[in-house]
């Protein structure tokens, strides 16, 4: 769910697109409501073990940089308290997760990527383009009173309608649409997959309202 400024927003901009004559119609997909725990799933545990194989990882075709992984290993033993608060716990958390459960969740949102895929496909079976907020709220503002755990929500709670196409592969863009209460508000569009210019053309229209 997104501020209610924020969806006012994005509602008046497809207003508009419905005035210029484009049509405009609520469609449904369901588990796009669990797309960020799914990408959670998949990445926290992806993300651990990728900077635990000193950020080259394994099993991809293709040159790898050896000086990279040297440096990168090097960091990481000496430096890794500089890493931000986020990233911290996300490696925490992923390590966790594949020891602990034997990296059941990662399985379990490996097997769901190919469900929230076929939904979104399914909803643009019937239209060309989904239009959503990009971030559910606008930007936080800057406070330097905040604990660690509020630091850590504030870089985690932006991503809800973004981060479910890291997983699917359906091209997106975000398009500026307006302002709420002084802050800028972006309109997502997401299309079939490789269906790019579709969705430039849909971001093309809001530029050109009014």
């Amino acid at each position: 769910a997104s501020e209610p400024a924020v969806s006012e927003t994005v509602r008046a901009t497809l207003d508009a697109l419905a005035d210029a004559g484009h049509a405009v119609e609520t469609v449904s997909v369901p588990l796009h409501d669990d797309g960020f725990a799914i990408y959670n799933a998949i990445v926290l545990e992806a993300v651990a073990a990728l900077v635990r194989d000193e950020g080259v990882g394994y099993y991809r075709g293709g040159a790898y940089d050896a000086d990279f992984a040297a440096a990168f290993a090097e960091a990481r033993r000496t430096r890794a308290q500089e890493f931000p608060a986020a990233m911290r716990l996300t490696l925490a958390l992923g390590r966790y997760l594949a020891t602990e459960y034997r990296a059941s969740y990662h399985a379990s949102g490996q097997s769901l990527r190919g469900d929230l895929r076929a939904q979104y496909d399914d909803a643009l079976a019937d239209v060309d383009v989904l239009a959503m907020p990009t971030t559910p709220q606008t930007a936080h503002e800057r406070r330097d009173d905040l604990d660690l755990e509020d630091r850590i929500q504030r870089s985690l709670d932006m991503f809800q309608n973004t981060a479910p196409f890291n997983l699917t592969g359906h091209p997106a863009v975000s398009v500026p649409c307006g302002s709420a209460d002084g802050l800028p508000v972006g309109l997502s569009f997401v299309g079939d997959q490789f269906a790019d210019a579709t969705v430039l053309r849909a971001a093309r229209a809001v530029e050109t309202l009014g």
